[in-house]
């Protein structure tokens, strides 16, 4: 059998004998010309550059000044600092807060790695974003903060940090703290670190350019990591490139843009009219040309259009006539589609059989369902028959069953209030406590301004069963489960804590990891999520344990707006 000649030899043939002199007398021409340009232009891109990367550096500068400001005038925050180097005991609500505040300016700012606070009695404060911790850290209390007297400090640290992954190098906006009630007394600096990987990407200036910023001749940010930390000088030894700098007088730092010779290209005005002259001369000769090659392959794809219409209208059973002259890529595309239709029909029996299988499963589960309705008058008389009996208590459980039942069942997984979510929680702690065989103390301790809040339903009960179930199963004093709930910043802050025998360190880590799902806390889990999958990433839940004394689970929710709070 003679072999056919595929379409990419039959288009290459025609391409060389119609573009092969055009692209010769092209080429010749441009590198004349790029020539006579390149050093003019290239001056041209520098000069934009280093305007650019300065404007940006600006922006950056000043988005996340604003965000060190905002943490440095806030009055929650100046209140508890003051008291911590005072050595005043702070409540926990207050260094909750605290914590919260440091989380809430890492989440503000774009790969902002942590924020350290340092206070002037040697005490240090963390947020680490990587670990979504306030506890662990593996750089972020790890370095000396220096002391801002006005203004504030921009610096890059030369020594990579680790978070036990690939190590980073840090950019740092350092800014004091001033007790501005007292006369400015300094109460100590805070350190907003930044990946130097994302102040370099927002400084790249142009496509093919790169950019430094150095700290006298010290490189503090590159777009080759290895020079971080080094002189640049010496990194310009043996560079064929050119290069632009400029001072930023508010951080004292100097830009520096980089073009290399050697990538430089430059497409110019008389390019691209010689470009044009050729592509038209290009496109005439390839014309005349491609009609004659192309030729038995269109009436294949015709072919193929012809069959393709007809699977549009329902035809299943269409095949592809491949033509004789077809090219090789043509034939497999024929052969394809024929063995694709094949498959189809294939599928379509196949789930049209599956359609009816599932029909008749779908049917015996709606036979094998019980009417809720019947099981609520079943309890209803079980009701009865235990109050004509006397059994008042066991009659009291029946009731508490029932409505926490139409509870979970109605618009399961919908919204209600924090009122009646409370309210619930109550009649379900009465059936906890029978089963406990005593009756926790339950106190809800909530604010006007967040009692008509809307939250998903069963959000808390995963966390006030485990109270009773882990926290209270073997105390043998009074157990108390305490339930708050407020508005922190733009969070519904909810607060479920109990004066159980506590959880071990071991425990509390893993509970603490969203990276995973620990056996025997399924309810955990959900909750999380639940909470992902409703509000986000910025909806959070962290314990806090003490063994032998307590446990607090803290939720957060975002108050989006349009999200209903009434009191």
């Amino acid at each position: 059998m003679k072999k056919r000649k595929n379409l990419r030899d039959r288009m290459l043939q025609g391409y060389l004998n119609a573009a092969l002199i055009p692209v010769f007398l092209f080429a010749l021409i441009s590198q004349i010309i790029l020539q006579g340009r390149i050093v003019e232009r290239m001056g041209e891109r520098l000069e934009t550059g280093r305007h650019s990367a300065s404007q940006c550096f600006a922006l950056l500068l000043g988005k996340y000044d604003m965000l060190v400001q905002d943490f440095c005038t806030d009055v929650d925050v100046l209140e508890t600092v003051r008291g911590l180097n005072r050595g005043e005991v702070v409540s926990s609500e207050a260094l909750d807060d605290l914590h919260h505040e440091l989380g809430r300016i890492c989440n503000r700012g774009e790969e902002v790695e942590g924020i350290t606070l340092q206070l002037e009695n040697g005490q240090v404060y963390f947020y680490d974003y990587q670990k979504k911790s306030f506890w662990q850290s593996d750089w972020a209390d790890d370095f000396e903060i220096p002391r801002v007297e006005e203004g504030k400090i921009y610096r890059g640290l030369s020594i990579p940090t680790s978070n036990g992954e690939e190590p980073f190098h840090l950019f740092q906006v350092v800014c004091g703290v001033y007790d501005y009630r007292e006369g400015g007394s300094y109460l100590g600096s805070v350190a907003l670190s930044l990946n130097e990987e994302y102040v370099c990407g927002a400084l790249q200036a142009d496509e093919g350019m790169s950019v430094y910023l150095l700290d006298a001749d010290t490189i503090v940010c590159a777009t080759d990591k290895t020079l971080v930390g080094t002189s640049f000088e010496e990194a310009k030894k043996g560079q064929n490139s050119r290069y632009a700098s400029i001072l930023d007088e508010k951080s004292g730092m100097t830009l520096c843009v980089e073009l290399s010779k050697n990538t430089y290209r430059d497409i110019s005005v008389t390019q691209g009219v010689a470009l044009l002259f050729v592509a038209i001369l290009t496109v005439c000769m390839i014309m005349v040309i491609s009609f004659k090659v192309t030729e038995p392959s269109i009436q294949s794809i015709k072919e193929l259009e012809r069959a393709i219409g007809l699977v549009e209208n329902g035809d299943f059973s269409a095949r592809v006539k491949i033509p004789e002259q077809a090219v090789t890529e043509i034939e497999r595309i024929g052969h394809g589609f024929n063995e694709m239709l094949v498959n189809i029909e294939r599928l379509l029996a196949e789930n049209k059989r599956s359609s009816m299988e599932q029909r008749n499963a779908e049917l015996s589960a709606l036979e094998a369902q019980i009417d809720p309705h019947f099981l609520y008058n079943t309890l209803d008389t079980i009701n009865w028959k235990a109050i004509e009996n006397e059994q008042y208590e066991i009659s009291e459980m029946i009731v508490a069953l029932a409505d926490i039942l139409r509870y979970i069942v109605k618009n399961a997984g919908g919204v209600t209030t924090l009122s009646r979510e409370l309210s619930w929680l109550e009649r379900y702690m009465m059936l906890q406590s029978l089963k406990l065989g005593k009756a926790p103390n339950l106190e809800i301790v909530v604010s006007e301004e967040v009692i008509g809040c809307e939250i998903h339903k069963l959000l808390l009960q995963p966390f006030v069963e485990n109270a009773v179930k882990y926290g209270f199963a073997e105390k043998k004093d009074e157990c108390a489960l305490v339930i708050t709930a407020k508005i922190a910043g733009n969070q519904l802050h909810v607060m479920v804590e109990d004066n159980g025998c506590g959880i071990s360190p071991e425990t509390l880590e893993r509970l603490n990891d969203e990276s995973r799902e620990y056996e025997g806390h399924v309810g955990v889990s959900n909750v999380r999520k639940r909470l992902k999958l409703y509000y986000g990433e910025e909806a959070m839940v962290y314990f806090e344990s003490s063994l032998g004394e307590y446990t607090r689970v803290h939720l957060f929710i975002p108050v989006e707006e349009g999200m209903v709070c009434e009191s």
